[in-house]
């Protein structure tokens, strides 16, 4: 139950932020552990389902019986030791500055950005940045190493004005271990102008905390202008966190950079630069990062699964070669960030679908694959549902949750009605069917009977019943 709580806990962050829900998504950290990843698979039975679906409740549940899906065959499993795929990658990355050269540049960077030189001489040693070779790496070993933390934002900022596609995986690193504010916010400011908006809800987050606040604030007026979203003069604290939500949620939707909305009257804009995929650099960093997911510390594989769930569609590719690795270990990771990137790694669905049996992976496959939101899903989540094997079934039937299909919450009713199925099953069950009468009713029966844990059912009845309203308001 444990190793099941946790993988369940793990991803509660990510559901809120892709289903675009930031206040709840706070709400529930505060609330913290195993109810905040309850809260979110509610938040997905009821945030998937339209303004309609209050009048559709008849019909889904007048059925009374559901018929077996059958379980189509799956593609074999090709695993195989992509160890030199990986390494020919990296191999074509950069060559690493000897410690003279990089203390070289470092001296005229620091010279560019630390506020100690005049502004001439700053000045001139900031515009001969562009001519020495080797600058883009001294300006990535800045953002992580340098003291001051001028040089560290500012070396992030020069980095995303050359374009440097490379440094987006150390960009989004940093924003887990940087303490100072200033160069966290111009870091979430550097991955927007690389085309990467992941730094929208980051920003979003701060603006909460007051000695964060002035900072946060400007950063993401910037962050708006970059992205096509300018702010009027005077804008309250609402509306900007409104316009931060709106990047946010159409990134996590997607992977790719906020599109503004075309205006009457005026030229529609044109689409934002992106990391091109056959950049050798960034496809070195990107390979790397899996290598990592082998290290027996776990710090690796953490930061590894950060980075390349922040790249949206970026890291695609990269993951592909990961998910048929034929170590159990990496898989294990790689399919971790399919499940967080939900909808985004769909082209991956071919690269799931063979581990959905296999002894390691099978578990979080299922998870992945229904958070994919792909219905191709459908028929063999189903089969699965019934499995003998009782994580097999409850990872299915959370799967089957994020798939909002109606054949779907058939299945996850069938789940929820069957007397020798166990309360974790139902229970995951009836979160599924959080907008419909029969899973609510479960679940104030359970908690009536002071059965699972009382506190989960608490916040997990209260959140059912704010959204059911709201969504009767047709807010």
């Amino acid at each position: 139950m444990a190793t099941r709580t946790a993988r369940f806990c793990s991803s509660a962050r990510s559901t809120c932020e892709t289903l675009g829900r930031v206040d709840l998504m706070r709400r529930m950290d505060r609330q913290g552990g195993f109810r905040a990843a309850v809260g979110a698979v509610v938040i997905v039975s009821l945030g998937g389902c339209s303004k309609e679906a209050p009048r559709q409740v008849a019909s889904l549940e007048a059925p009374e019986s559901v018929e077996v899906v059958q379980d189509p065959a799956l593609p074999e499993a090709a695993y195989r030791d992509t160890t030199d795929d990986l390494q020919g990658l990296v191999d074509a990355g950069p060559a690493p500055l000897s410690d003279e050269q990089r203390e070289a540049l470092l001296d005229l960077i620091r010279t560019a950005f630390d506020g100690t030189a005049g502004a001439r001489l700053a000045s001139r040693a900031e515009r001969s940045l562009g001519d020495e070779e080797g600058i883009e790496l001294a300006l990535e070993w800045a953002i992580t190493n340098a003291e001051s933390p001028l040089v560290r934002a500012n070396a992030a900022r020069a980095l995303a004005e050359r374009r440097c596609y490379a440094v987006l995986p150390l960009l989004v690193h940093r924003t887990k271990y940087e303490k100072d504010w200033a160069v966290y916010v111009a870091l979430c400011e550097a991955l927007a102008v690389l085309g990467n908006d992941s730094g929208a809800a980051l920003l979003d987050a701060l603006i909460p905390i007051p000695q964060a606040q002035g900072a946060a604030g400007a950063a993401a007026l910037r962050l708006l202008a970059t992205v096509g979203l300018p702010q009027a003069e005077g804008v309250s604290w609402e509306q900007l966190r409104a316009a931060l939500g709106r990047v946010s949620e159409q990134w996590l939707a997607t992977g790719r950079p906020f599109v503004a909305p075309a205006v009457e009257g005026a030229e529609a804009p044109g689409p934002r630069e992106t990391a091109p995929t056959d950049d050798a650099f960034l496809n070195a960093r990107l390979a790397q990062r899996i290598l990592d997911m082998t290290a027996s510390n776990l710090r690796p594989t953490d930061d590894a699964r950060l980075v390349l769930r922040s790249l949206g569609t970026v890291g695609l590719e990269t993951l592909r070669i990961g998910l048929v690795d034929e170590r159990a270990q990496i898989r294990t990771a790689c399919l971790d960030v399919v499940r967080d990137l939900q909808t985004v790694a769909q082209p991956l669905v071919p690269e799931v679908l063979p581990q959905l049996d296999d002894f390691v992976t099978g578990s979080i496959a299922c998870i992945a694959l229904g958070r994919t939101g792909d219905p191709e899903a459908l028929p063999f989540l189903a089969a699965r549902s019934r499995s003998e094997s009782l994580e097999t079934r409850q990872s299915a039937v959370d799967g089957l949750a994020w798939l909002r299909h109606p054949e779907a919450l058939l299945i996850l009713r069938e789940r929820l009605r069957d007397p020798e199925e166990i309360e974790g099953v139902k229970v995951q069950a009836a979160l599924g069917l959080a907008l419909y009468d029969e899973g609510l009713r479960y679940l104030l029966e359970l908690r009536a009977n002071e059965g699972y844990h009382l506190p989960t059912l608490d916040e997990s009845v209260d959140l059912i019943r704010t959204e059911r309203s709201r969504l009767r308001a047709g807010r």
